[in-house]
C-alpha cells in the first residue's frame, strides 16, 4: 500500500542521516579537529554560475524542491594540520541524479551519481563521491554540479574509503533483507491467487512487486542490478512511484471490497486511480518535456491516495467489517516502527540493530498482517462456499424430489382416471367390474409407494439409501411396471418380450420399480414406433445380474449421449404420438442407480443414420 512508500521515504532518510547505523562520519558543514568547511549553494545553468551568486549554506541539511535547474555547490576546505588529509568526498542523497565534482579551475575531477551507470562512476557507490586528498596547511576549493529531476535532500559529508564500504554494505543488506521479504510475499500470494482464482491476491502479489522495484529503485540498487540497461531505472522514480500508488489504492478497494458497498465513492476513486495511471503512463513521454514538474503532481496525487486509503480503511472498521480490522492493524505496525525510530533519532531510545531497522520490520508487519488478513478471507471464503454447496445439496434434493413426484405419478393417476371412466359405463359385468376395481387399487397403491418413498428420501440423503436395500424379485419389478403402461403399449400395439423367470437382485425396491424400471420402460414406449417391440433380457456376470431392456424407435445422436453422458439430462423431446416428457426421467434414473450400488449403460442409435435403431439401457446390480 501506499503506507509502503511513506515507509520506503522516511527510511531514505534514515540513511542520509549521519548517525543511522553507527556510522561514525563528520558532516563537514561543522568543525572537526583537522579541517574546516564552508559550503555554498547557487541555483543555475549547465555552465558554473558567477561567485556572487553563491549564498552560504546555513543549516546542516541541504533541501530544494523539484527543479529542472542545476544545483551547484562550492565548498573551500581547510586543513589546518601539519599532514595531509585524505578522504573520500560524497553526497548523502542516493537519488542524488547525475552529480559532477570540479576544482576550482573548473577541470572535472568526478563524474557519479545515480544517473550515471553503474560502472562509469568515479566510485561505484551507492552515494555520489570522490577521493580528495588534502595538503598541510592548505585550502582547496571545489565545486559540485548536481542535476535531477528529484528532490535535493542532503548532506555533503567526509568520511573514510572503509566508511564507504561498510555504508554500500549496510544499504545492500537493507535491500536484501526487504527485497527477501516482498519476494516471499509475491511468491506465496501469487501461487495463493492462482490456487483459489482469486483477482484480489493476484493484485496483492502486482502490488508487492512493484513495492520492491520502487524499495531497489529509491536505494539506487536496480542501478546496480540493470547496468547493462542504456539508462537508469533511478531517472524513473517518480513512474515507479506512480504504478506503486496505483496499483496500493486498487488493492485496497478490491481487498475492503469498497466500491460495491460504497458506490457513492466511485468517482474519487477512479479520479484518483486514473491520475496515478496516466502518471504512470506518460512520464517517459513527458519526461524530456516538463522534467521535474511531474514530481509536484505526483507528490499531490500520492497524497490523494494516501488520504483514499485511510478513509476506506476508517469507514469500513467503524462500519464492522472484519477485513478493516486487518487492514487498519497493519498501519498500527507502521505507526509503532516509525515511532521508535524517532525515539532512536531523538535519542529516547539507544542505538542498536533494532531501533535502527524498526521501519523495516514495521514494514514487514504490516505485510504480514495484510497477509493473515488475505488467509482469514480465504475462511471467510470457504465458509461461505460450504454454506453454498450444503444449499446447492439441499436444492437439488428437492428438485430431485419434486421430479420424482411430477413424473412418476402421472402414470398411475392416468389409470386411475381411465378405469374410473370405465366404471361409469353401463354393461359391465360384476366381474369386470371387480376386476377394474382391483387395478385402481393397485394404481393407488404405487402412488402411494411413491408418496411414501419421497417422504422418506425427505429424511435421508441419498447415500442413506445403501442401508435399505433388501433382496427384490426382479418379476415383480418388471409386472407392477408394465401394469402402469399397459394402456400405453396397448394403444401404440407395441409387444413386450421378457422371460417368464427373472433372477433375484440386491436393491431398493420401491425406488428401483418407480424411479428406474418405470422410467426406461417410460422412454421405450414413448419413442417407440407403433406395432414394434421392446424386449427385457439378462444376464449373469459374475456377482451381478445386468437386466437389459431394449427398443427399437427413434433412438439418440451423439450429441443426446454426449449430453446425457456429462450432465444426466438431455432436452425434453416428444414422442412417436406427440406424447411430451420432461427430460429427467434419466436423470432421477441415473441417480438412483447409483445409490443403489448398481451400475448403468445407455447405448443408442439414431433413426436418420441407422436402420436398426433404438436405445438399449443395461442395468448391472449384485445378485441376490
Amino acid at each position: 500500500m501506499i503506507k509502503m512508500i511513506f515507509i520506503l521515504s522516511i527510511q531514505a532518510f534514515i540513511l542520509m542521516s549521519p548517525e543511522a547505523f553507527g556510522i561514525d562520519v563528520s558532516a563537514i558543514t561543522k568543525k572537526s579537529k583537522n579541517i574546516t568547511a564552508k559550503v555554498l549553494m547557487a541555483i543555475g545553468q549547465e555552465t558554473r554560475p558567477s561567485e556572487k551568486m553563491f549564498k552560504e549554506v546555513d543549516s546542516e541539511e541541504i533541501k530544494y524542491n523539484y527543479t529542472n535547474d542545476f544545483i551547484w555547490l562550492k565548498l573551500k576546505l581547510d586543513n589546518t594540520s601539519s599532514t595531509p588529509v585524505k578522504k573520500i568526498l560524497k553526497l548523502q542523497h542516493t537519488m542524488a541524479g547525475e552529480v559532477l565534482f570540479y576544482d576550482q579551475d573548473g577541470n572535472e575531477l568526478a563524474r557519479t551519481g545515480s544517473a550515471i551507470n553503474w560502472e562509469e562512476r568515479a566510485i561505484q557507490s551507492h552515494y555520489p563521491a570522490m577521493e580528495v586528498e588534502i595538503p598541510p596547511n592548505s585550502s582547496q576549493h571545489f565545486y559540485i554540479r548536481r542535476h535531477s529531476h528529484h528532490r535535493f535532500d542532503t548532506r555533503v559529508l567526509l568520511t573514510s574509503k572503509d566508511e564507504l564500504e561498510k555504508r554500500d554494505l549496510i544499504v545492500e543488506k537493507i535491500v536484501h533483507i526487504y527485497s527477501g521479504a516482498l519476494l516471499a510475499l509475491l511468491i506465496y500470494n501469487l501461487f495463493l491467487g492462482l490456487y483459489t482464482r482469486k483477482k484480489v491476491y493476484l493484485y496483492y502479489s502486482a502490488f508487492i512487486g512493484s513495492m520492491g522495484l520502487l524499495a531497489l529503485n529509491m536505494q539506487g540498487a536496480l542501478d546496480h542490478i540493470f547496468s547493462f540497461l542504456p539508462f537508469n531505472p533511478s531517472d524513473y522514480l517518480l513512474m515507479t512511484s506512480s504504478g506503486a500508488g496505483f496499483l496500493a489504492l486498487v488493492f485496497t478497494n478490491r481487498f475492503l471490497k469498497w466500491n460495491i458497498r460504497y458506490p457513492k465513492f466511485k468517482k474519487f476513486y477512479y479520479f484518483v486511480c486514473t491520475g496515478m495511471l496516466l502518471h504512470f503512463v506518460l512520464f517517459p513521454f513527458l519526461k524530456p518535456i516538463v522534467g521535474a514538474g511531474m514530481g509536484n503532481t505526483v507528490d499531490l496525487f500520492i497524497g490523494l491516495t494516501l488520504l483514499s486509503m485511510l478513509s476506506m480503511g476508517i469507514k469500513s472498521s467503524l462500519d464492522k467489517e472484519p477485513l478493516a480490522y486487518f487492514y487498519m492493524a497493519s498501519w498500527t505496525g507502521i505507526f509503532i516502527g516509525a515511532g521508535v525510530w524517532f525515539g532512536m533519532y531523538y535519542k529516547v531510545f539507544p542505538h542498536n540493530m533494532i531501533t535502527q531497522t524498526s521501519l523495516l520490520w514495521g514494514n514487514m508487519i504490516e505485510m504480514l498482517v495484510i497477509s493473515l488478513g488475505l488467509a482469514y478471507q480465504i475462511t471467510i471464503l470457504d465458509k461461505e462456499k460450504e454454506r453454498a454447496q450444503l444449499d446447492a445439496v439441499g436444492k437439488e434434493k428437492y428438485q430431485t424430489l419434486a421430479r420424482v413426484l411430477l413424473h412418476d405419478i402421472v402414470n398411475p393417476l392416468s389409470l386411475i382416471l381411465n378405469y374410473s371412466k370405465r366404471l361409469k359405463k353401463n354393461g359391465m359385468t360384476a366381474e369386470q367390474i371387480e376386476i377394474t376395481s382391483e387395478k385402481i387399487n393397485r394404481a393407488v397403491d404405487m402412488i402411494l409407494n411413491i408418496i411414501e418413498t419421497v417422504k422418506d428420501q425427505e429424511s435421508i440423503s441419498i447415500e442413506d439409501i445403501s442401508g435399505r436395500i433388501e433382496t427384490v424379485y426382479l418379476k415383480e419389478v418388471i409386472d407392477d411396471s408394465l401394469f402402469i403402461y399397459q394402456k400405453r403399449l396397448d394403444e401404440k400395439n407395441i409387444a413386450v418380450e421378457c422371460p417368464d423367470k427373472l433372477p433375484k437382485i440386491k436393491a431398493e425396491k420401491n425406488l428401483l420399480t418407480n424411479q428406474v424400471i418405470s422410467n426406461i420402460l417410460s422412454n421405450a414406449v414413448k419413442f417407440s414406433d407403433p406395432n414394434s417391440k421392446i424386449t427385457i433380457s439378462f444376464e449373469i456376470e459374475g456377482a451381478n445380474t445386468v437386466l437389459t431392456i431394449q427398443d427399437y424407435g427413434q433412438g439418440m445422436n451423439e450429441s443426446d449421449l454426449e449430453m446425457l453422458e456429462n450432465r444426466g439430462a438431455i432436452k425434453s423431446r416428444l414422442g412417436t404420438l406427440g406424447e411430451k416428457g420432461t427430460g429427467y426421467g434419466i436423470l432421477i434414473m441415473k441417480t438412483f442407480v447409483k445409490a443403489m450400488n448398481g451400475n448403468i449403460r445407455i447405448e443408442s442409435k439414431s433413426k436418420d443414420k441407422y436402420e436398426d435403431s433404438g436405445t438399449k439401457i443395461s442395468l448391472s446390480f449384485p445378485s441376490a
